[in-house]
């Protein structure tokens, strides 16, 4: 399930070229050089082979570059890049959300009712996979604390001590995660609630259908309705900064899952054999030709980030019951949750549990 994921990162580089190819339409037409080569093919055998060359170059600049600004250490400039510009498209997107009142596909409350109501969609496994990717994902999860320790975030708490300094500390640290675990939760809900209004108001108003073949363009609509033909640009800059920095951070913290695993797996001990580091740089290498592979050989970005979003949403089940083991045998005493957090905990896991029990039955009935 863990390299299942790395199909949804190849979907995204199909859609990064996606939002290149939508910029830039003329590139999209053969040259006239390219169609003379192509003695006796039709015009739309020439067309289709010029759009999968295309393709290729951009997924192939696509993983490329991500590979040489992780091996090259430029983290903190993407980071700060991309946070500007998701949070701008965020604020764009809920701006574009109450600008649709000014137009006929204006969010009434009896379609929020509707919404609402407690019913199966008729596409179980859709809704399934839109479960493992909606607000934080289990990839996401399984990021976090990755990124909380390589930053150091908790090292002013120090080693385990059974002192009351040590745990006072650790309290610390712990009220600081919840307190990002609550604003993140806000920020995300917030965010997913402004897609999700945006695209059943117009896709579905419109009775648009997002195909492989046409994912950006019909997703531009989206904003084009509510921004005219500025709106089909703030989806483009907006789209490329999500996509690649979704990548760009999929890349490095899925290279340092595969060097634990590797050597975890090998039972390298620390200091011997390939030491963490080398191993994470030569995966931040690898996993962007594996997204290329995929991408390349499927050629399906929509397809490619359904199965990565379904991988995910199997996941979460085991992430619930990991961390009911880690509360009950991994976890210090002072810093345990009350009951009711603990019987929040149980009732979550055993759902999203019932949830994938479902979703395999109705597969294989």
């Amino acid at each position: 399930m863990f390299i299942a994921t790395f199909f949804q990162v190849s979907g995204m580089v199909g859609g990064i070229a996606g939002v290149f190819q939508t910029g830039a339409p003329a590139i999209s037409v053969p040259p006239a050089w390219y169609v003379d080569a192509q003695n006796g093919l039709s015009a739309e055998a020439i067309g289709s082979q010029w759009q999968h060359l295309l393709n290729t170059g951009w997924a192939l600049l696509i993983t490329g570059s991500c590979a040489a600004l992780l091996i090259v250490g430029r983290y903190r400039f993407i980071e700060r890049f991309s946070t500007t510009m998701v949070a701008a498209f965020t604020l764009f997107t809920i701006f574009a959300v109450f600008s649709l009142y000014t137009t006929e596909y204006g969010i009434t409350a009896g379609q929020i009712a509707e919404g609402l109501k407690f019913e199966l969609p008729d596409k179980f496994t859709t809704a399934f996979a839109a479960f493992g990717v909606i607000g934080v994902g289990a990839a996401e999860l399984i990021y976090y604390p990755y990124w909380c320790l390589e930053k150091g975030y908790a090292r002013y708490v120090g080693p385990k001590e059974e002192t009351p300094e040590w745990e006072s500390r650790a309290q610390g640290w712990m009220n600081v995660l919840r307190w990002d675990a609550w604003i993140s939760m806000v920020i995300y809900t917030g965010a997913t609630v402004a897609f999700y209004l945006l695209g059943a108001a117009i896709l579905h108003g419109k009775g648009l259908e997002v195909t492989n073949d046409d994912l950006i363009p019909t997703l531009s609509n989206l904003y084009r309705e509510s921004f005219g033909i500025p709106g089909l640009w703030i989806f483009l800059a907006g789209a490329l900064a999500v996509l690649y920095s979704t990548v760009f951070i999929s890349t490095a913290s899925n290279a340092r899952l595969s060097a634990d695993l590797w050597l975890l797996f090998t039972k390298h001990a620390k200091g011997k054999g390939v030491d963490r580091a080398t191993l994470t740089k030569r995966a931040c290498v690898l996993i962007p030709v594996l997204y290329f592979i995929f991408y390349v050989s499927v050629g399906k970005p929509l397809t490619l980030v359904f199965i990565g979003a379904l991988a995910q949403a199997l996941i979460l089940p085991f992430l619930c019951f990991s961390a009911i083991y880690f509360h009950y045998y991994q976890t210090h005493a002072a810093l345990l949750p009350g009951k009711f957090w603990v019987a929040l905990l149980w009732i979550s896991s055993f759902l999203m549990a019932a949830v994938g029990f479902y979703q395999l039955f109705e597969k294989l009935k």
